[in-house]
């Protein structure tokens, strides 16, 4: 019996006969299950087809239907994604108190009076510095007087200017790229997971 035949059921039905096994064909029929039937249950048309007849078959002959059933694999594999690291730049306001030293100068006019031959240079004693400061006389004679002496005295004292400077720290927040393309291969594609630090 030759193969992909033309078969027509009684109710109307069309399908094909699409292999023979000994003494049963195998049809297959739109939307249906392959059906296993005698051979002898299909009856030739005039066209060249078969017309099927379930009632021709033999009391102890019975119509065999295959049965098939979905089956689900599931696998996994790795991918690999991508991480993106943006970096922050804050600001924050800082108090800074640090000790300066500064230098004051005080001046004392010491009077003195006294007559010199020349006028005496400048002198320091410890943190004083002195310039002595003269004028002419009449006199007899003209001399030098030394009049009086300019001491300068330098006095050191610790201060606090308290100021506000700022100062920047950088955070950074980490997130995952999706890989672009998943395989139909692979199962349910990885959720994606996204992460921050703070620093």
């Amino acid at each position: 019996m030759p193969d992909e035949r033309r078969v027509v059921r009684t109710d109307g039905c069309a399908g094909f006969v699409v292999a023979t096994h000994g003494d049963r064909s195998e049809l297959h029929f739109d939307g249906e299950p392959p059906l296993l039937v005698p051979s002898q249950s299909l009856v030739p048309d005039p066209d060249g087809g078969f017309r099927l007849d379930l009632d021709a078959r033999s009391a102890d002959e019975t119509v065999v239907v295959p049965l098939v059933a979905e089956q689900v694999t599931v696998g996994k594999r790795t991918v690999e994604t991508g991480v993106r690291l943006v970096k922050t730049v804050t600001e924050r306001d800082v108090t800074v108190d640090e000790p300066l030293r500064r230098d004051k100068i005080e001046v004392h006019r010491v009077p003195i009076n006294r007559l010199v031959e020349t006028a005496p240079p400048a002198r320091q004693e410890g943190d004083t510095l002195i310039f002595s400061l003269v004028e002419e006389v009449l006199v007899v004679e003209k001399r030098l007087m030394l009049r009086e002496e300019v001491h300068l005295v330098t006095q050191r004292e610790t201060v606090h200017e308290p100021q506000t400077v700022t100062l920047r720290r950088e955070e950074a927040t980490v997130e995952l790229i999706e890989p672009q393309n998943v395989s139909p291969e692979s199962g349910t594609p990885p959720a994606s997971t996204r992460s921050g630090d703070n620093a």
